[in-house]
């Protein structure tokens, strides 16, 4: 949730991932100045380096990516006269955090518990959020678990059962169904499609 605080990371990055939004969407445009320029070729250049590596660390690659995506954004909140802000009401937000929370917590997740938490009535918090967001709060807490499932996939020392259990599935059964239904493929099959792409990447560079 950190990344909801820095100026622009989620309008212009990932909120196409989190939230529905319209397809005609204009894709933003970016001017740097010679110095910020410098600065994403640096980390772009990181990233390739690192990449490169026999066993590239995963965690190097993802800050010098998420470091290249702030610098970029920071550049863009400057130039543009546009709002670079989700503009989302405080309970939406809230909402939001409340269902990272639960899924970090591997605990159960209710519209009826969160819209107490929030004062609300479920009904209403259910229209506002999906006002927001394209999605109703259960709809976006099975979809945020699923991309929570996709990051822990990537480490092949985590079986689909132990990824299931640490997000609080019943079972690998219902952990499956549920991420087809989101990601259109089995974990399993997401799996080996990165795995594939990573072995033909080694043989490349041998």
């Amino acid at each position: 949730m950190a990344h909801w605080r820095e100026t622009g990371l989620v309008p212009l990055f990932i909120a196409a991932a989190l939230f529905r939004q319209s397809k005609d969407r204009a894709p933003a445009a970016f001017c740097l100045s010679e110095c910020e320029m410098g600065a994403v070729d640096n980390e772009l250049a990181d990233i390739g380096r690192e990449s490169v590596e026999k066993h590239p660390s995963l965690t190097f690659l993802r800050s010098s990516l998420l470091k290249a995506l702030i610098l970029l954004s920071r550049s863009y909140a400057r130039q543009s006269a546009f709002d670079v802000g989700l503009g989302f009401r405080e309970e939406v937000v809230a909402a939001l955090e409340h269902i990272e929370e639960v899924i970090l917590q591997c605990e159960a997740f209710s519209v009826g518990s969160l819209a107490e938490i929030l004062g609300l009535c479920p009904d209403h918090l259910s229209a506002v959020f999906r006002k927001a967001t394209g999605w109703s709060p259960m709809t976006n807490y099975q979809r945020r678990r699923v991309q929570h499932a996709c990051n822990q996939l990537l480490n092949p020392d985590c079986s689909i059962t132990e990824v299931a259990h640490a997000l609080g599935y019943c079972d690998s059964a219902h952990f499956t169904r549920m991420f087809k239904k989101h990601q259109g493929i089995t974990p399993i099959a997401y799996r080996n499609r990165y795995a594939s792409l990573r072995d033909q990447r080694n043989d490349k560079l041998q």
